[in-house]
């Protein structure tokens, strides 16, 4: 019995590592907040991801989204409003403007994001992508069942909480990393801009995919 919950537990956590990874608006987001920021702003913003998992993972331990399965209407919603916010935040990375040289970053950059607004990002760009919604629902019906013990259920939330939030840590870290600071200065406005378009996409992507 405890060998088949292992084997469960082991499909739920490489299955999401591989979602975890792959590139999508979390990670262009920590990414934003990181070259428009720091990595402070960066973690902070994986922090703000880490809660919107939870909250997806604890109306899936509940049910509810069957609610949301079984309704095109709401399901719309969330859809163009996750989309409006990824279009607003990619908006605001084109618009961002390069630091003028020899001036400090830290005195140049009266806009940073406060830890509150960092985690509020993360927060809401993960917890309105009905793409995610449809990813925990999917993994959490061929996985968990009626006889599943809220042990393991509760391990598996944790796990997937923890891992999402070192991985774009992890990623915040290395955008910022001093060995890359120096090259990346020269191109940061580009690549802050860069994003912006990448979040603007998926926010394309997102009013053009189908329940």
């Amino acid at each position: 019995m405890l060998e088949g919950y292992l084997v469960s537990f082991l499909k739920i956590a490489v299955a999401h590592f591989l979602a975890v990874s792959s590139p999508g608006p979390d990670f262009f987001l920590v990414l934003r907040n990181s070259l428009m920021g720091s990595r402070r702003e960066g973690i902070y913003t994986s922090a703000g991801i880490m809660l919107g998992i939870g909250i997806h993972l604890t109306y899936c331990l509940l049910g509810l989204l069957l609610i949301v399965k079984n309704s095109e209407n709401l399901y719309l919603i969330l859809k163009y409003a996750c989309a409006g916010y990824l279009f607003y935040l990619g908006q605001q990375a084109l618009r961002q403007r390069a630091t003028p040289a020899g001036i400090n970053r830290k005195e140049s950059e009266t806009g940073l994001l406060t830890p509150w607004m960092a985690v509020r990002q993360g927060l809401i760009c993960n917890l309105l992508n009905p793409k995610a919604i449809l990813f925990f629902w999917s993994l959490f019906t061929v996985i968990i069942t009626a006889t599943t013990p809220l042990w393991l259920q509760t391990a598996m939330a944790m796990e997937m909480m923890l891992v999402n939030f070192w991985w774009f840590a992890f990623v915040a870290y290395v955008a910022t990393h001093p060995r890359l600071q120096r090259p990346l200065a020269r191109f940061q406005i580009w690549a802050t801009r860069l994003m912006g378009v990448v979040l603007i996409y998926f926010g394309i992507e997102l009013i053009l995919a189908k329940l």
